[in-house]
Order: structure tokens, then sequence, then C-alpha cells
């Protein structure tokens, strides 16, 4: 990066400081996942706009990033919406293996989000469009159904991940 780069991308950041510093500390990080391309757009070496989307695409790909970033981007009522929401945070880092109620619970926790006492029965009964979203996958444990996937992909704009369960339970 060249010295004039470098104080465009300076001041563009002292600026998007400026903005980020008066918002309140619960979307910051947001935010600035937002600005960051404005800091590095029309910067002289002619390729920071691919710059600025490869560093969107790998914040995608980091699963911390895109953590916050889906809780933030979707907001729920009812708390049944907020199981789907927190299926969908799993699915995007494990596609469709089986979960539990119990990881919900602490998904919706770490997210600060309100769900059901009784996740179990919001998964039997979840259906779109008249079409199951949800199956028993063993004792205690439930994955989408195919229309499930595809509800979870449309809804949330979430990707199948790829991740395996470090911590396979019989």
């Amino acid at each position: 990066m060249d010295e004039k780069t470098f104080s465009e991308r300076a001041g563009r950041l002292a600026e998007v400081g400026e903005v980020i510093g008066k918002l309140p500390s619960e979307v910051r990080a947001e935010a600035f996942g937002l600005l960051k391309a404005y800091v590095t757009q029309n910067a002289s070496s002619g390729d920071s706009a691919s710059e600025a989307e490869e560093d969107v695409a790998s914040e995608r790909d980091a699963g911390d990033s895109s953590d916050s970033g889906l809780f933030s981007r979707h907001t729920h009522d009812k708390p049944a919406d907020n199981v789907r929401l927190a299926v969908a945070h799993l699915f995007e880092q494990y596609g469709s293996e089986p979960f539990t109620a119990a990881e919900i619970e602490s998904v919706a926790a770490d997210a600060g989000i309100t769900v059901p006492s009784r996740i179990d029965m919001t998964l039997r009964r979840a259906t779109d469009d008249g079409k199951q979203l949800f199956v028993s996958a063993g004792k205690g444990k439930f994955k989408p159904t195919v229309h499930g996937e595809i509800h979870l992909k449309n809804t949330y704009k979430v990707k199948k991940g790829t991740k395996t369960r470090s911590k396979a339970g019989a």
C-alpha cells in the first residue's frame, strides 16, 4: 500500500470512527462492518473495491463475525420465530447435522434472544406452507427437512455449513 492510499484510508477511518463513537456500544461492531467498504473505496490502487468485497466475504466465512450479523439482521417478536433463527445459525455452521433443544437454548442465550420454554414442541410443530420444517433425528435431536433447509436459506439468507462438531455425542 502506498502512502497516498494509506492517508486516504486513514482519513476515512477517522471519519468512520467519529460516527461509530456516537453509537450505542451494542451496535458498534456491526456498524463498522457496514462502513468498512467506505474506508477502502476509491483508493488509488484501483482494485480496492474488490479488496473490500473479499474482506466482507472472509468475514462471512469467519463464523464469529457472521454470528452477530445474523442476529442483528433478523429480529422477531415471536419466541417461536427466534427458535428458527437460532436453528439458522446452527445450519449456517454445521449444515443438516442433528441438534438438540439445549443447543438452541444455548445459542439463544448467547445471542440474547427469547425462545419458548418447550423448544422441542416448537420444532415438532414448525411448518411453512403446510410443510414440516424439522424432523426427529434420534433421542432428543432434530434436523431440518429438505423444506426446512430451503426455508432457512430463503428466510435468513444463510448457506449450508460444512463444519463438523468436535464432540459427537452418541
